[in-house]
């Protein structure tokens, strides 16, 4: 429509509804950007979910979709992944699976062994689970073995006096 002095005034209200749509997204978007930080998966809780459905499902490899490594959340721990599961902590082994770098270590002993992600930056990650039990062989060396023919060269760190049996589960670290 065209007002008296010749201009097109609906296209002018047009453009002006877009400047200010443009400027209130340019100031939600830090906020929206926060509140998904929110809805981030913990490895942790996600690890235990697949030990505690894969622990009477021998040599089925689950891995979760991605989780988080962040400067609040740095470590992921064999104590917390048994807590409410049929495991104890030295029937579970860990290995940094795609991630062998400086940013990750395995530390401590026992049942305080943990996954320690060192940078303060976030990390988005897979984690994989595998459990299996004592046949001919150990369950510890058949998943030696499974890991081994998954990834290629990860170590498996397992309790110092080796996983007891009947049954071992494997957590692994794997790239998105």
């Amino acid at each position: 429509m065209i007002n008296q002095k010749g201009q097109a005034f609906d296209v002018f209200k047009l453009l002006i509804a877009a400047v200010i749509a443009i400027a209130i997204l340019s100031l939600l978007m830090p906020i929206i950007g926060t509140i998904t930080g929110i809805f981030t998966k913990d490895p942790t809780v996600e690890a235990r979910t697949l030990l505690s459905d894969l622990y009477n499902k021998p040599l089925t490899w689950k891995e979760t979709a991605g989780v988080t490594f962040s400067s609040s959340n740095p470590t992921m721990a064999v104590a917390a992944l048994v807590e409410g599961t049929n495991l104890s902590a030295d029937q579970v082994c860990l290995s940094l699976g795609d991630f062998a770098t400086a940013e990750w270590e395995i530390t401590g002993s026992g049942g305080t062994r943990k996954i320690e992600h060192s940078t303060s930056t976030s990390r988005l990650v897979k984690i994989a689970v595998e459990c299996a039990r004592d046949t001919e062989d150990p369950a510890q060396d058949v998943l030696d073995d499974e890991l081994t023919s998954r990834i290629g060269s990860a170590t498996l760190e397992c309790d110092e006096d080796g996983c007891p049996g009947p049954t071992c589960c494997m957590v692994v670290l794997r790239r998105t």
